[in-house]
C-alpha cells in the first residue's frame, strides 16, 4: 500500500507539472504591455509571471500565472513617494509600502496573442490613526481593462 501511494503522488506531481507546463506554453504573455498610460514589462518562466511598471517615486510590481489563455495578475505598490503621490498620509505609507493593491483577471482577446481583455478589481483601505494601522481592506467594483502588446 506505502508503495501505490508514493507512486500516486509522484504521478500526480508530474501531472500538475506537466500541465502546468502546457498551460505556460499555451499562453504566451512575456514582453511589454500598455494599461492606458502604464507600461508593464511582463517576464513569463512556464505558467509563472513576474513584471514591473516604473512609476514617478516608486514602482508596481505584478506577480501572477498565464494558464490557458488567462492570466491572474496581483498588483503590488512599493516607494513612499509614489503612495504619497496616490493621496495616501505619510503616517500610513509604511503600512502599504509593498502591500497588493489590485487583482487582474485578464484573458487573451485574440489569436495574435497582442491583446488582453478582463476586469482590474483594485482594493480600498481605511485606517486608524492612533497609532496608525489598517483598519480594512475592501475590493472595489470589478472595472474593465484591456491591455495592448507594445512591439518596441
Amino acid at each position: 500500500m506505502d508503495e501505490a501511494l508514493k507512486w500516486l503522488v509522484s504521478a500526480t506531481l508530474l501531472l500538475i507539472c506537466f500541465v502546468g507546463w502546457l498551460g505556460g506554453r499555451t499562453t504566451r504573455v512575456a514582453g511589454r504591455w500598455r494599461d492606458d498610460n502604464r507600461v508593464i514589462d511582463l517576464h513569463q518562466f512556464g505558467p509563472w509571471l513576474s513584471g514591473s511598471c516604473p512609476r514617478p517615486g516608486g514602482s508596481e510590481i505584478y506577480k501572477g500565472l498565464a494558464l490557458f489563455g488567462h492570466v491572474r495578475l496581483l498588483r503590488y505598490v512599493r516607494g513612499p513617494q509614489h503612495l504619497i503621490d496616490m493621496g495616501f498620509t505619510a503616517d500610513v505609507v509604511p503600512l502599504l509600502d509593498g502591500r497588493a493593491f489590485a487583482n487582474l483577471k485578464l484573458r487573451l482577446a485574440n489569436n495574435k496573442g497582442d491583446e488582453l481583455d478582463g476586469i482590474f478589481e483594485g482594493r480600498h483601505f481605511s485606517f486608524e490613526y492612533q497609532p496608525a494601522r489598517i483598519k480594512s481592506i475592501a475590493r472595489l467594483e470589478p472595472q474593465p481593462r484591456r491591455w495592448f502588446k507594445r512591439n518596441d
